[in-house]
């Protein structure tokens, strides 16, 4: 079936610290931006990948990631002030022959081709898919002052990934919907179940960070020479 990536790039990262768009910040030299696409351009896409980026910003992308790593070219579209928007406006310059959309965070660089392959075929039957991985962690529901509320049994949590992939008139539908609604998600397969669809669930892989704290530059650039060493 036709395929086609949204990446949502229109974060700043100020959790980073860089006060530029996360999508710029230099990971071994090279934006995030340029390694995600790097990597997610190794597949067939039905139509170049639509990417998401602040409204300020789309020349820059343009100029520092695709013409000056002569990547191929990409459609940049404005972002929203909330993800949700901001996939919603990517979802409007779908291409028509697009069947299947795969959003991934442009903040997850190292996602393993094999989690975009099984999202895809799981998407293809089920309709909706999310990566995602069993917790490792012990997971504690407060209260509003800081007190033990629940503890959920492990058993049952996962925490999320990206990609989140869709039959096209899935996500398009759920979205207008939730617009509709007027109700905000953080998350596309949340968005989607919350609007009455099934979303199976593939599990990912611990290496799959989404890099969000100084701390992930470091991670980042060891898992970086980690994943060239064993693809030379």
């Amino acid at each position: 079936m036709n395929t086609q990536l949204i990446i949502p790039a229109g974060g700043f990262g100020s959790r980073l610290g860089k006060g530029i768009p996360k999508a710029l910040v230099p990971i071994a030299g090279k934006p995030i931006l340029y390694w995600t696409l790097k990597r997610l351009l190794k597949l067939e896409w039905v139509a170049p990948p639509i990417v998401i980026a602040p409204p300020v910003c789309i020349d820059t992308f343009h100029k520092e990631v695709i013409q000056k790593f002569n990547l191929p070219p990409c459609i940049f579209v404005e972002g929203g002030h909330e993800r949700q928007f901001s996939v919603y406006n990517g979802l409007q310059h779908v291409n028509e022959k697009t069947e299947i959309v795969v959003i991934h965070d442009c903040a997850r660089p190292f996602v393993p081709l094999q989690c975009v392959y099984d999202s895809i075929e799981k998407a293809k039957t089920i309709g909706s898919a999310t990566v995602a991985i069993p917790s490792t962690n012990t997971l504690l529901e407060v209260d509003e002052h800081l007190f033990l509320k629940n503890t959920p049994n492990r058993k049952y949590i996962y925490e999320c990934q990206t990609p989140q992939t869709f039959r096209k008139e899935i996500i398009i539908s759920a979205h207008e919907l939730a617009k509709q609604k007027g109700l905000i998600f953080t998350d596309d397969a949340t968005l989607v179940q919350q609007m009455g669809n099934n979303v199976a669930i593939v599990i990912g892989d611990p290496i799959n960070i989404k890099i969000t704290l100084p701390f992930d530059i470091g991670l980042s650039e060891y898992l970086l020479r980690t994943i060239q060493n064993d693809e030379s």
